[in-house]
């Protein structure tokens, strides 16, 4: 159970998109309302979540590693608009100055 813990936990700490939580459900059998209002602690325990301990841990695996791929491009995203804005700078300042 400690461990399915430590998943849930996971779960809520990376903000997990409603298709995570579907997932979740579609692999679990468990279906829930994931209103904050009646998506309580005591919810949790009721779905049993131990008894998947691995489903939810591939879950949790995945959202981990889009997460990364989401920091990643917005990292390459930002990158690239530098990249663009020293270019403007070196090879038409005016341009770049005659939009402000």
């Amino acid at each position: 159970m400690n461990v399915s813990m430590k998943h849930v936990k996971l779960l809520i700490k990376l903000d997990f998109l409603s298709s995570h939580w579907k997932e979740l459900m579609e692999k679990t059998g468990q279906t829930f309302d994931m209103n904050a209002e009646t998506f309580t602690l005591q919810n949790i325990f009721a779905m049993e979540l131990h008894r998947f301990q691995d489903k939810i841990g591939e879950i949790v695996n995945c959202a981990i590693k889009e997460l990364a791929i989401e920091k990643v491009d917005f990292s390459l995203r930002l990158l690239v608009l530098c990249f663009s804005l020293v270019c403007s700078l070196i090879f038409d300042p005016g341009h770049l100055l005659s939009m402000y």
